[in-house]
């Protein structure tokens, strides 16, 4: 039986599409990302979704429910559900039911702290429950493990729209933010999000439209390795639209996201973390599935 969770995230509407295997496996199927960034213009002041972006939104939306029919996924079998994009806008209510009306099915907004523990729990799908995960999203960063969930409103897209690519600023503002909050480190250090999967993408020298999350899942990022990607991402001699690796919609707040993530790494005092690919729509289905009474042994990508 197939099963599709669908995320509204800040930057991106993101679906995963799942196959639950009787012996409790969960194989992937197929998943997308779009970025509509429907928080288009948010910082610090009131959030009010503007309509340009929410109707990019639902075309994306729309384009998925088309997908799912095609694929034969029933409707009671589909989920949707939002994070920091809806969370914090003063109009949610009227764009929550315009996109539920173009999904097909109702939403669940997602708290902060909801939306930490899912994420760690679909990094634990594949890394175990002895590690600590980050989620940096276009709106929110989530630090979470098996004691504590935190999130904090530290986003790629936020933090650009508040500091450009003032590196040490955005830092120095992460710090301020984690610093006296941030849980001992247990196990080992996931990073999931679409920052983290450009990071590996462009490590790896991976074309955008070559992705597959089994090129990337499960790779090494290192504080070195992010330094350099900052260097070379700023050089005025390079076309940052050119890069391999990195989608050029994502170029304008890819700075920001690097520096979220090095700050993460600095509160730490590592060097390096883990990157996952299965991160909150993992964690999500696997919820889900576990409430309707099945049994989950584990995911495969192929």
């Amino acid at each position: 039986m197939r099963y599709c969770a669908i995320d509204i995230g800040s930057n991106s509407v993101r679906h995963l599409l799942i196959e639950y295997e009787p012996d409790g496996l969960l194989l992937y199927r197929g998943s997308g990302s779009t970025i509509t960034r429907i928080t288009e213009g948010s910082s610090q002041g009131r959030l009010v979704l503007r309509e340009t972006a929410v109707k990019r939104t639902l075309d994306v939306v729309g384009r998925i429910r088309s997908f799912l029919d095609d694929e034969g996924v029933p409707r009671n079998n589909r989920f949707l559900f939002a994070t920091e994009s809806l969370r914090m806008a003063e109009n949610s209510d009227h764009v929550k039911t315009r996109l539920e009306m173009e999904a097909g099915v109702p939403m669940e907004l997602l708290s902060g702290n909801r939306e930490a523990q899912l994420g760690q729990k679909g990094a634990t799908c594949s890394f175990g429950p002895y590690t600590t995960t980050f989620d940096l999203g276009g709106g929110s960063l989530e630090i979470s493990n098996e004691e504590m969930s935190l999130s904090f409103p530290l986003g790629a897209v936020r933090m650009t729209n508040r500091f450009g690519e003032r590196t040490g600023e955005i830092e120095k503002e992460v710090s301020l933010h984690i610093g006296a909050s941030v849980p001992k480190l247990t196990g080992q250090l996931i990073g999931v999000g679409g920052t983290s999967s450009s990071v590996v993408m462009m490590n790896e020298g991976i074309p955008v439209n070559s992705y597959a999350p089994s090129l990337v899942h499960g790779k090494r990022v290192t504080l070195d390795s992010l330094d350099s990607l900052i260097s070379i991402i700023t050089d005025p001699r390079v076309d940052r639209q050119k890069i391999t690796g990195l989608e050029p919609l994502r170029s304008d707040i890819i700075i920001a996201g690097i520096s979220v993530i090095k700050a993460v790494l600095k509160e730490f005092h590592v060097m390096g973390y883990i990157h996952s690919e299965t991160g909150i729509l993992w964690g999500f289905l696997v919820d889900k599935l576990q409430q309707r009474g099945f049994f989950v042994k584990g995911i495969a990508f192929e």
